[in-house]
């Protein structure tokens, strides 16, 4: 299976499915197979992105994954369908010690702790054509548990609210058991951030039209710009 991890100190602890990373629904509750077709693969220091693509369903769509490779990561995603749907976006934690435990703390975040590491992962924006529909979103735990332990979920955006443009941005912090509990992440007027309240340090994402930027929080360097 190809994969994005989402890893501390080399060790994955969550992934998601690079080949097929969303389900859906249409609005009259059936599934959707969209049968999403990977296109082109862009991979830099700190981002890769994925492009999807499906003419029998006018169906299109990109996943960027943005990471400091340490302590945060984003993943947005931006689809476009002629058919009104409604996106379930899994994941999995990996847990073939079987030592995860995992918290929903809200309906948009989720805490995990394995033996090595803690992660939140939170649901940092939900658009579906243009408005926002972060309340309506939620967590569905788990989906699946597969033979060796790994925890499938699934993020929904607005359950029952369906439309054709959909943006999807969720957030991970990763750190030790002790210094978990130090990380945040939140939206800005601009974008979005994760860092330690402590120690400053984290990155920040800016929004400006099509162009995406990560910044450093502890010294504001620019460390990416993406054109989506």
């Amino acid at each position: 299976m190809n994969t994005y991890s989402v890893s501390f100190d080399k060790k994955t602890v969550l992934f998601s499915d690079i080949d097929n990373p969303w389900r859906f629904k249409t609005d009259d509750k059936k599934d959707y197979d969209a049968k999403e077709f990977l296109e082109k693969t862009e991979e830099k220091d700190f981002f890769k992105v994925y492009e999807y693509r499906n003419e029998e369903n006018s169906f299109s769509g990109k996943r960027i994954c943005i990471s400091d490779g340490k302590n945060a990561c984003f993943i947005m995603d931006f689809v476009k369908s002629d058919k009104d749907i409604c996106i379930y976006s899994d994941f999995s934690i990996s847990n073939c010690d079987l030592s995860v435990s995992c918290n929903v703390a809200d309906k948009s975040k989720l805490v995990i702790r394995t033996k090595d590491c803690g992660v939140k992962h939170f649901r940092m924006d939900s658009l579906l054509d243009g408005e926002s529909v972060l309340e309506k979103s939620g967590l569905m735990m788990p989906v699946s548990i597969s033979s060796n332990g790994d925890i499938t979920y699934s993020m929904y955006e607005g359950l029952y609210s369906f439309g054709k443009e959909h943006f999807l941005c969720f957030g991970f912090a990763l750190e030790t058991l002790g210094e978990i509990i130090y990380w945040h992440l939140n939206k800005t007027e601009t974008g979005y951030v994760i860092n330690h309240s402590k120690t400053g340090m984290g990155v920040e994402i800016e929004k400006d039209g099509d162009i995406l930027r990560l910044f450093s929080c502890s010294d504001k360097k620019l460390l990416a710009e993406i054109k989506l």
